[in-house]
């Protein structure tokens, strides 16, 4: 009897794959392969470089850089866990919102759970299937690549609503999601860029059973729900201020530019990131001040980005924005004098172009080019 239990959960065992990431926004896990579904492997992978939030913490003391990414050593064929920690990536480098550098708080990694649904986004109907059966091989590309959508699609989702933990499910090999899931995480938060921004952390367990994993993420966010809605309510209110029938999309943008300059100022304690500190506290860091940009820019119904890069005193952000059908990029933070002058307003980083920004600022991914400053393309 002894005997026939123990068969029993060596077969169940041999049934169930586990792999945890904890990921830092700004330092995210780093990754290289997983068991298969059939080798039982528990991996936990300790954050490295970086993603969506930007300098230092003053927190945890650990820095920004791309999007979230994961990954893990092989587990052992026996089954026995291990945790792989990835070497330490790009760490401590201030953001130059201003002279001197700027520190973005870093995440603190959330820990994973089995626990069912905390208020997220239910498993129920959610599920993404890599396996259904094909006739031929253009087929199986497109089933495949739906279920990758559909799981970017209900990530993005439960970010998006700052749900704390929420679970999808996806039917096919756990080594496969292992390796997709990175870059499936980045897809899903940078749908919106304002939720990529304003997240500070987030983990993830995949659990995988006879080809079907649940996926539960946990996640932290600088902004509740509440104080996000807030942002939405007041900004739409100040551009409604702002904006006059017949203006141009120059005139808005220039608008909107030199509110966010009179009314807000660098924080030099760095320690507001968000657009609601911007408002509520009328002071931030260049992520208060992106953010904010990008809230009432899409308010005033203008094509918007946020731009991750450096400058010589560290890691900063600032916005894109689309100008008659042309990308400018747009400088907040660095055109609001420090210290702080009031109504005083530079307009030096306004709808510049690529080449103009690249003499004192760079960037770390691909983003739509800017060709022309916008008194060239007039």
């Amino acid at each position: 009897m002894k005997h026939r239990i123990a068969n029993l959960l060596l077969a169940l065992s041999l049934a169930v794959s586990i792999y945890v990431v904890e990921a830092r926004v700004g330092s995210p896990a780093q990754a290289d392969s997983l068991a298969d579904t059939d080798a039982p492997a528990v991996s936990a992978v300790e954050p490295r470089s970086g993603a969506d939030g930007l300098g230092n913490s003053p927190e945890d003391g650990t820095g920004p850089s791309g999007g979230p990414s994961a990954g893990t050593e092989s587990p052992p064929e026996s089954g026995t866990d291990q945790v792989a920690v990835p070497s330490n990536g790009s760490a401590g480098a201030g953001i130059a919102g201003k002279p001197g550098g700027e520190a973005t708080a870093q995440p603190q990694p959330a820990s994973s759970s089995e626990s069912p649904d905390a208020g997220g986004v239910a498993a129920a109907g959610a599920t993404a299937s890599a396996s259904e059966p094909q006739t031929n091989a253009a087929g199986e590309s497109s089933a495949a690549d739906q279920a990758r959508a559909k799981l970017v699609g209900g990530l993005a989702e439960g970010f998006r609503s700052r749900s704390p933990e929420f679970r999808l499910t996806f039917r096919g090999g756990h080594e496969q999601l292992v390796e997709l899931m990175p870059d499936l995480v980045q897809q899903g938060l940078y749908q919106d860029d304002y939720t990529a921004y304003v997240l500070k952390s987030y983990a993830y367990k995949i659990r995988s059973v006879s080809g079907t994993s649940t996926i539960t993420m946990t996640a932290k966010y600088r902004e509740t729900p509440e104080q996000t809605a807030e942002v939405a309510r007041r900004s739409k209110e100040i551009v409604a201020g702002l904006i006059r029938p017949g203006m141009s999309d120059e005139q808005k943008a220039g608008a909107i530019h030199d509110w966010i300059v009179r009314h807000v100022r660098y924080d030099e304690s760095l320690t507001r990131y968000t657009a609601y500190e911007a408002l509520e506290l009328r002071s931030a860091v260049c992520q208060g001040y992106a953010l904010l940009a990008y809230r009432m820019l899409t308010e005033a119904g203008l094509e918007t980005r946020i731009v991750e890069g450096t400058v010589d005193t560290g890691d900063h952000a600032w916005n894109l924005v689309r100008i008659d059908g042309r990308w400018h990029h747009m400088d907040t933070t660095w055109d609001d004098p420090l210290p702080d002058r009031g109504d005083e307003v530079s307009r030096r980083y306004y709808l510049l172009s690529d080449e103009e920004m690249r003499q004192d600022h760079e960037w770390t991914k691909p983003y739509p080019e800017a060709p022309t400053s916008f008194g060239e393309a007039r």
